[in-house]
């Protein structure tokens, strides 16, 4: 080292491989198309009560599937984690917002969900870009994306029970068990 300096002087002037930047300038495009439709979707489910808001939870879904399908392609597992915890967390708030939905619906969100983090926890399996704090974080949020299922499930039933109402899936159709949900996820993080 000279003058002071934290970097060794052979690593001075020094760019980063055509390739990295490449990488990195791609997710960063990415990054921020993602923040614009993610903001879009936050934005019409806060209309939800308005003419041009979601007035289902499947139209929302129809936005917010695309979206993780993108994100689990960005090259760095460490920010597909971020934009996936996003979405994680807004979904099991969203979800909540629509009483109504067929719980079938709601299962087939979160199964795809449950895919998409199997496949950035896979890529971490060599990449290892996900910190500890991160895995901890992740496990968190499929837990309580868990419970709020449950508790969707539980009011739809008392619904169904209460009211009768139509479009909620009864107890007896044999719906998934609370401990499938996320467990493809939460098993690869144990």
């Amino acid at each position: 080292m000279t003058g002071g300096g934290f970097l060794p002087e052979d690593s001075v002037g020094t760019q980063p491989t055509v390739q990295h930047t490449h990488s990195s300038l791609r997710d960063d495009n990415v990054a921020h198309r993602l923040d614009e439709r993610l903001l879009a979707v936050t934005r019409k489910y806060r209309n939800r009560l308005d003419q041009d808001g979601y007035d289902t939870f499947i139209k929302l879904w129809m936005d917010v599937a695309p979206l993780t399908q993108t994100t689990i392609h960005l090259r760095s597992t460490a920010l597909a984690t971020q934009y996936l915890l996003r979405i994680t967390n807004d979904l099991s708030e969203y979800m909540m917002a629509y009483p109504s939905t067929p719980l079938h619906q709601i299962h087939a969100a979160v199964q795809v969900m449950d895919e998409a983090w199997m496949t950035v926890l896979r890529r971490d399996e060599t990449q290892h870009e996900i910190s500890i704090t991160d895995r901890i974080r992740i496990r968190n949020t499929l837990e309580d994306g868990r419970d709020r299922v449950v508790g969707f499930k539980k009011r739809g039933l008392d619904q169904v029970r209460d009211h009768g109402l139509p479009g909620v899936d009864s107890p007896s159709n044999g719906d998934t068990t609370v401990s499938s949900i996320y467990d493809g996820a939460l098993d690869m993080l144990d």
